[in-house]
C-alpha cells in the first residue's frame, strides 16, 4: 500500500463529509488486509480489477506510481476532456479527477471541489447531462 494513501489521503478522506471509503486494494492481499482494518475500512482486495468491479465503488484514489498510471486511469485535459471521460467510462476504464486537472462544471465554470467533478462525470456517464464545453475566447488577429 502507497504510504501516501494510509498516512494521508485515505484519513482526509475519511474525515470529509462528501466521501466514503468503501474499499481498498493492493496486489499483495496481506497488505490490503491489514490497511483496511487500521484504517476501519469495510473490504480488501488483492487485485484492482476486484476493486473497479465492486459496484460500491462511484470513484477511486490512484496511489500507483506514475508508470501505472496510464494502465488504470483516463486522463484529459482541456476542452476534450468530457469527452475522453464519457469515452474512457463507455470502453470500462476509471475516470481521473482531481483539482489539478481544473474541470470544467459548466462553459466558463471550473470545479470547485473533487466531489463537484465525481458528480458532474457520473452525471455525464448515466447519461443525466452532456458534456460541457470549455469557454470560447474570440482570437485576435495581428496585420
Amino acid at each position: 500500500m502507497a504510504h501516501i494513501a494510509v498516512k494521508k489521503v485515505i484519513p482526509a478522506m475519511q474525515r470529509g463529509s462528501l466521501t466514503e471509503v468503501v474499499a481498498l486494494a493492493s496486489r499483495d492481499a496481506k497488505k490490503a488486509e491489514a490497511a483496511a482494518a487500521q484504517l476501519g475500512i469495510p473490504r480488501a482486495y488483492s487485485s484492482y480489477e476486484d476493486l473497479l468491479g465492486d459496484p460500491q465503488v462511484d470513484a477511486i484514489y490512484n496511489p500507483l506510481p506514475n508508470h501505472l498510471h496510464v494502465p488504470w486511469s483516463i486522463l484529459a485535459a482541456g476542452r476534450h476532456q468530457m469527452p475522453f471521460v464519457t469515452m474512457g467510462a463507455i470502453m470500462g476504464g476509471n475516470v481521473r479527477v482531481g483539482l489539478e486537472d481544473s474541470l470544467w462544471i459548466s462553459p466558463g465554470t471550473l470545479a470547485e471541489s473533487n466531489a463537484q467533478q465525481v458528480t458532474k462525470a457520473r452525471q455525464i456517464i448515466e447519461g443525466s447531462a452532456s458534456p460541457s464545453p470549455p469557454p470560447t475566447r474570440r482570437a485576435r488577429s495581428c496585420h
